[in-house]
């Protein structure tokens, strides 16, 4: 299972981009974290995000939601002459069926952004979102 070792490399990232952040004796929690991943990764999303769930207990980021877009494959077509784009793994145009789809990307992944708040036990307070 892959997904393992990469929600622990995305919540190693997500909980250093939250510290640096921190000022002072401020700690920030980490509320939600958005990711976006190219179709051709193989992620599903519903088992990054309950890896993400249970890799986040005790730290930052216990109770943030991880939402994962996947992104679609995009390329040109030769034989019809269009830009195109598909959300599955396919190797003829979507459009004409021509085979010679010239598919850009699709293994990428890119975390949008990372919301905090300042962490206390009472009240969150309100929210901030830093783009990474």
């Amino acid at each position: 299972m892959h997904e393992m070792s990469l929600v622990s490399s995305l919540l190693r990232i997500v909980l250093e981009e939250a510290k640096k952040r921190e000022t002072g004796r401020q700690r920030l929690q980490v509320t939600g974290v958005r990711l976006e991943a190219g179709a051709l990764t193989g992620l599903m999303p519903e088992t990054l995000e309950g890896c993400f769930a249970l890799m986040a207990e005790g730290t930052a980021a216990e109770g943030a939601r991880l939402e994962v877009r996947i992104r679609p494959l995009t390329g040109y077509c030769p034989d019809c002459g269009e830009e195109v784009s598909a959300g599955r793994r396919i190797f003829s145009c979507p459009r004409c069926s021509g085979c010679g789809v010239d598919w850009k990307g699709g293994r990428e992944m890119e975390i949008m952004a990372i919301d905090v708040v300042p962490f206390s036990r009472g009240d969150a307070g309100a929210a901030e979102e830093e783009a990474v």
